[in-house]
């Protein structure tokens, strides 16, 4: 999970999560989110002294985890990588339904997660490991017998010799199911690293989100506060997140105000309009919609870091074309010579059209639950980029234009928003606290004597048109697969876990 200073935006959790440490984050950010503290209000605090640096991304943390949210319906890339754990995550409910079998026809009593650091291991190794855990009694370790990675396509008999022969049958399918898995992780590992080359080869996909959402917060601050305050931002996400976003956004600002037409006054809104090009990017596949096979130029350019690299070089080997975003699309477009971004958009709109019919189509066929939360979910989101992307077709300016964009907010989908406690100490809220706003959806939290109420994490404001339970299911499908396949969830979702498989009295250890 991609964490920013206050916020981050999931691949688990259809919505954004805001961090809060203390109640007074939490109350001053609900004063200005409110409208309680107005800009003429916010002003006067700040000339006073009053509003510190940690107050400004508490005052724009929502507006940069937004442009994630709308980043994430119109990228093609994000969906890539959404589809990738869902086959995932379809995969891994499939093989539990083999696993009760190894577990008894194999008399194994533990298993290592995840799976995928545990199939690296020889059996030297793994038997190493075993030996080595903790024992409650005498008997010893019996780990499932599972497959050593690489995982090839042969029968299970020349790589998996422990497997009982009523078993190998079943063995078959399990490994081809975890072949499939590993497989997923590495496409998803490289559509994360992405494409771009030369000088911009460390530059990848999250570092262009990145700087959308950035450019978003700082014309948040300068709307919320003034432009100082936009000014002040900016060096605090350079100097406190430099190694997540900050050192990308320094470089990519200064190669642009080094180009002819741009500078440091319309550079947030050149940049902008660049970052909103690269998102909206063909899908990164060999062969296109005809299934001919596409060139190297036109895979690179199927990456957000790769074409945001190419629209960087053709500002600076040319000069800025125009500052409207529809003609500067058709200038980066034509000198590209790729699918243009029309077309891209449409080519989209038909996968997410087909892999919605698909999901529906399974979970109807199957009446596999994770097939019916993973149709929901998708369903969810369709129907959310279908709201964004109508926008968008009729005007992307009013998407790439960064003040457009915040100005005319509600013409975008609106999000489930998460507030997260995250401090120390439990947050105390009382019934007849007003600002105790979490009737819709609560979640994470003990009802005391005294009528308070400790709480770890809600949702005051729920959109009439996303369904809070759907958004929880695929949450906890999605953090079981991670747990099982990459291990990269909180320890409390691990132990979650672990006291799952000791009800069928199997124990878990980490790989």
């Amino acid at each position: 999970m991609k964490r920013t200073y206050l916020g981050s935006l999931d691949p688990r959790f259809f919505g954004i999560k805001i961090a809060f440490e203390s109640h007074q984050d939490f109350d001053f950010s609900t004063k200005v989110y409110s409208g309680q503290l107005g800009t003429p209000q916010l002003a006067k605090m700040r000339s006073l002294g009053q509003i510190s640096e940690r107050d400004l991304w508490l005052a724009t943390a929502i507006e940069h985890e937004l442009r994630h949210y709308h980043d994430s319906l119109i990228t093609p890339h994000w969906l890539s990588i959404q589809a990738l754990r869902n086959q995932c995550a379809m995969n891994t409910q499939t093989m539990l339904a083999s696993l009760a079998d190894f577990i008894t026809l194999t008399d194994s009593n533990c298993v290592a997660l995840p799976l995928c650091k545990w199939l690296v291991f020889g059996d030297r190794d793994r038997q190493m490991r075993a030996e080595a855990w903790p024992h409650a009694g005498d008997a010893p370790w019996r780990p499932i017998p599972l497959p050593i990675y690489p995982l090839p396509k042969m029968p299970p008999s020349t790589f998996w010799p422990k497997v009982p022969e009523e078993l190998s049958d079943d063995a078959e399918s399990f490994a081809g199911l975890l072949r499939l898995c590993t497989m997923g992780q590495d496409r998803i590992a490289e559509l994360n690293a992405g494409r771009a080359t030369g000088e911009w080869a460390n530059f990848r996909p999250n570092h262009t989100y990145e700087l959308s959402a950035i450019i978003a917060q700082l014309v948040a601050a300068h709307i919320t506060f003034d432009d100082r305050a936009a000014h002040d931002l900016r060096h605090s996400i350079q100097r406190h997140a430099m190694r997540d976003y900050g050192g990308p956004l320094l470089f990519v600002l200064s190669w642009l105000v080094s180009c002819k037409g741009v500078g440091w006054s319309n550079v947030l809104h050149v940049a902008n309009i660049l970052t909103t090009w690269a998102i909206l990017g063909p899908p990164d596949r060999t062969e296109d919609q005809k299934g001919n096979a596409r060139t190297s130029q036109e895979l690179a350019l199927s990456c957000p870091a790769g074409r945001l690299a190419f629209a960087l070089d053709v500002v600076k080997g040319q000069g800025l074309h125009s500052e409207t975003p529809a003609k500067l699309f058709d200038f980066l477009d034509k000198a590209a010579g790729t699918t243009d971004f029309r077309s891209a958009i449409a080519w989209v709109d038909t996968m997410v059209q087909n892999k919605a019919k698909w999901y529906a189509e399974m979970a109807e066929k199957t009446s596999r639950p994770d097939f019916i939360v993973i149709s929901k979910h998708f369903e969810t989101y369709r129907v959310q980029r279908a709201k964004i992307m109508d926008v968008i077709r009729d005007d992307p300016g009013l998407y790439a234009d960064p003040v457009r964009y915040m100005n005319e907010i509600v013409y975008f989908p609106r999000p489930v928003i998460r507030t997260e406690f995250i401090g120390k100490q439990p947050i105390m809220l009382y019934e007849d606290d007003p600002s105790l706003a979490f009737s819709r959806g609560v979640f994470d939290w003990i009802k005391r004597d005294d009528g308070s109420y400790i709480v770890k994490a809600f949702i005051g404001d729920l959109p009439e048109d996303i369904d809070s339970k759907t958004i929880y299911d695929y949450e906890n499908l999605q953090v079981f697969t991670d747990t099982l396949l990459t291990g990269k969830v909180p320890s409390e979702n691990f132990s979650a876990v672990k006291q799952l498989f000791a009800e069928s009295n199997l124990t878990v250890f980490l790989a």
